[in-house]
């Protein structure tokens, strides 16, 4: 989080944004005092590990200039307590000078409006921290009273209302008014050039070199776009095309940048004019992909460029506090002969992203206000701070991390899920290009081609464990590795974040339910309002009907023999189901793995986008934290673990061949399974082969055997009958050539 650095000025400010930025990392209560120094020595170490985290915070984030107030910084309290004593001084002397200040602060004619507005809230603030808190309708009266006289008009229809507006819509009015001033000022200029403009044209006519007619240009000549069948619209500075027939791509790039010679491949300008993200150096892009037709880039001078390809760059960016953050540009056109590299605004607008403009940058904001990149100004162009990284572009296409890998790292999930995982950005360290298509899945079609689908419910939960849907699956035809042959699962219906426990017998449908109830109350600080089930007896049980009663849980049941108002736990548990047979089937293991993949699948579920919660996944919807995606490998995968020191020897090998089952969720580990101990267990250290799954069986070891091989007098070939009994003799290792006879020679060797 980016705090402004404290000038004094601006303390009230920095306070609040320095107390959010504590909060966020849990150190706010160390820095008041309320939180102090533990008896026990182990969590002493640990918490002055983070009063030495919340010191470094506050000091900081004050600027070079102040940094005399806070001395020698030893402990966060006495910097909070001293910065305190000198901004938030109480003193009548200190209020009357916010005062002064206050009353004198006047907006001036062709000056920032939203400036003017935020040194008021400042002092405002300033005044408050001072023991004198300014209420909301004294704080519109002091702004409306600080306006020029070219706000009359506002104020005077803000007045006419009995009641004293509210601070938010008197702000809103006055930025409104603001802009329209602008625009008027704007169209007054324009309308003055256009007549300087014609006057030119009266003292010098021009002729057109197409139609030979005066008063015009042949760029202009109506005969010439008849018969070149496309029309443009008069723009300054930008000149648009409309669509043609031919349906031709026509992007639009500011007439500041035109073609030249000169090599600026690694110059990113922020554009407003243009329509989407372009580059013109094929080695920024970590993946490119060829357009089966070129488009049309038209500039502003009239010239006509080719896009030839479209893919996605990736830019270290350099944030203001040194901090190097590496982004991705999607959907970028590779256009060859561009002179500078394009962000389109947009582009990045339609994305969800914020830009903020300055006399001196540019800045690129995310959904949640997060500074992405930041662009200087130079001359008359925002330019991108970045570091030109041709490694990673170069890297990850030797890597070539392909989409098909992806699918299946996703336990099969299908291309939409895929695209809108990438195209709205849904969790990190994802490299797939929303433009991509599948190769043809056999796994999937064996594993999930079915015929139709239940109906959807349209009424939903409003808040988590308001409604939860829960189905026992099974009987299994294979048993799992630890005797299990049913699993149950619930699935909350607000977040659709799913949970699964493996059954050896359905009567532990109840014990599990306990256990997970407690743990998602804890988790939540909810409680369980609805489970709406099928007609099974185990969830019909007098123990299980007498809890729900005691509890207050309202318990929704099917009508017999209509599984689809169950629908949710149904189709939850016939996906997981196929997403199972796939992942076994692409891994080719056996069905005793079935509860491992299982378990898999379901992770996967609640990290993969659904139709019922929009713009985040399951996961993020039940923790409100985004999920990060680079740990994910495709199941059953070939993993070598790294054996530690304490069980080898000097000279054995230091890797063991596994292969992949799941991800720890209360370890933070790798689930792998070991073929030749036949166990299952975590690591982290450990590397992966993807194009390979499952382990190969172990090469048998070769049994000594007696072979009697007979030699003929009159012969040198030798003849060898069928070996002996396998039994091992207990001779010494060397091999031992009996005495020659004349006529025989027997040879004994252990082989």
């Amino acid at each position: 989080m980016y705090v402004v650095p404290l000038k004094g000025s601006n303390y009230p400010t920095w306070k609040v944004q320095i107390r959010m930025a504590l909060m966020k990392d849990g150190l706010w209560r160390i820095v008041t005092g309320e939180e102090t120094a533990p008896g026990n020595e182990a969590e002493r170490v640990k918490f002055d590990t983070r009063r030495d985290r919340a010191l470094a915070t506050v000091v900081l984030s004050v600027d070079t200039s102040l940094l005399y107030l806070v001395g020698e910084p030893e402990d966060p309290v006495v910097v909070w307590g001293k910065l305190a004593a000198q901004f938030e001084k109480k003193t009548w002397a200190t209020r009357l000078d916010l005062r002064r200040k206050l009353h004198s602060l006047r907006l001036k004619d062709g000056k920032s409006a939203q400036e003017h507005i935020k040194n008021m809230t400042e002092l405002f603030d300033a005044l408050a921290v001072a023991g004198e808190t300014i209420s909301e309708e004294d704080r519109v009266v002091y702004i409306l009273a600080s306006l020029p006289e070219s706000y009359n008009v506002l104020v005077t229809a803000l007045e006419a209302n009995e009641d004293v507006p509210k601070l938010a819509v008197v702000t809103e009015r006055i930025l409104h008014q603001e802009r329209k001033t602008k625009e008027r000022s704007e169209a007054s200029s324009n309308s003055e050039g256009a007549m300087t403009t014609r006057r030119i044209f009266k003292r010098k006519p021009v002729k057109c070199f197409h139609c030979g007619e005066i008063g015009h240009i042949k760029k202009h000549c109506r005969k010439f776009k008849a018969e070149n069948g496309t029309q443009y619209h008069k723009a300054n500075p930008l000149i648009t095309r409309e669509e043609s027939d031919r349906e031709e791509t026509g992007l639009v790039v500011s007439h500041a940048l035109s073609v030249s010679s000169s090599n600026k491949h690694c110059v990113w300008i922020v554009d407003s004019g243009a329509t989407c993200h372009m580059c013109q150096d094929s080695e920024s892009f970590s993946t490119l992909y060829q357009l089966d037709e070129p488009s049309d880039v038209k500039l502003g001078d009239g010239r006509a460029l080719l896009a030839v390809g479209r893919g996605e760059v990736v830019l270290d960016m350099i944030l203001p506090n040194g901090i190097s953050k590496p982004i991705t540009l999607h959907d970028v056109l590779y256009v060859p002969k561009l002179t500078y590299n394009l962000l389109s605004v947009s582009k990045a607008s339609r994305n969800g992203k914020i830009l903020k403009f300055t006399n001196s940058a540019c800045y690129v904001l995310d959904k949640k206000h997060k500074l992405l990149a930041k662009a200087s100004k130079l001359g008359s162009l925002y330019q991108l701070n970045y570091e030109p990284n041709h490694e990673r572009a170069s890297f990850a296409e030797k890597s070539n991390t392909s989409e098909d890998v992806w699918h299946k790292r996703f336990g099969h999930l299908g291309i939409g899920g895929l695209q809108q995982l990438a195209r709205e950005e849904l969790v990190d360290g994802f490299d797939f290009c929303p433009t991509a298509k599948l190769s043809f899945c056999e796994s999937c079609l064996q594993g999930k081609q079915h015929r139709t689908k239940f109906s959807n419910s349209n009424s939903r939960a409003k808040e988590p464990l308001e409604l939860v849907h829960s189905d026992v699956c099974g009987k299994i035809n294979k048993q799992s590795l630890n005797g299990a042959e049913y699993f149950l699962s619930f699935i909350d219906d607000r977040t659709h974040y799913v949970w699964v426990y493996f059954l050896t017998s359905k009567d532990q449908v109840f014990e599990k339910f306990l256990d997970w109830k407690a743990m998602v109350e804890r988790e939540t600080g909810r409680k369980l309002k609805t489970i709406r089930t099928d007609n099974g007896g185990e969830y019909t049980s007098r123990e299980f009907q007498t809890y729900l009663r005691t509890e207050g849980v309202c318990h929704e049941r099917t009508v017999p023999k209509n599984p689809e108002q169950n629908g949710v736990a149904e189709r939850m548990n016939r996906t997981l189901v196929e997403t199972t047979r796939s992942m076994l089937v692409n891994a080719n293991l056996p069905q005793c793995f079935w509860a491992e993949a299982l378990s898999t699948a379901t992770y996967l579920r609640n990290r993969s986008p659904t139709k019922a919660i929009c713009k985040m996944t399951p996961c993020e919807a039940w923790t409100g934290k985004k999920p990060d995606v680079q740990i994910l490998r495709v199941f059953g995968c070939q993993v070598f673990s790294h054996i530690p020191k304490d069980e080898r020897r000097k000279l054995d090998s230091k890797s063991r061949k596994c292969f992949l089952l799941g991800y720890g969720v209360t370890t933070k580990g790798y689930r792998l399974y070991d073929p030749l101990k036949k166990k299952v267990f975590y690591s982290r250290d450990v590397s992966f082969n993807e194009k390979r799954y499952g382990v190969e069986e172990p090469p048998q070891p070769e049994v000594n055997r007696l072979v009697e091989i007979q030699f003929s007098p009159e012969s040198t070939e030798i003849s060898t009958p069928e070996p002996l009994s396998p039994v091992i003799p207990s001779v010494p290792e060397t091999p031992i050539v009996p005495v020659r006879h004349s006529e025989r020679e027997l040879l004994w060797l252990s082989v």
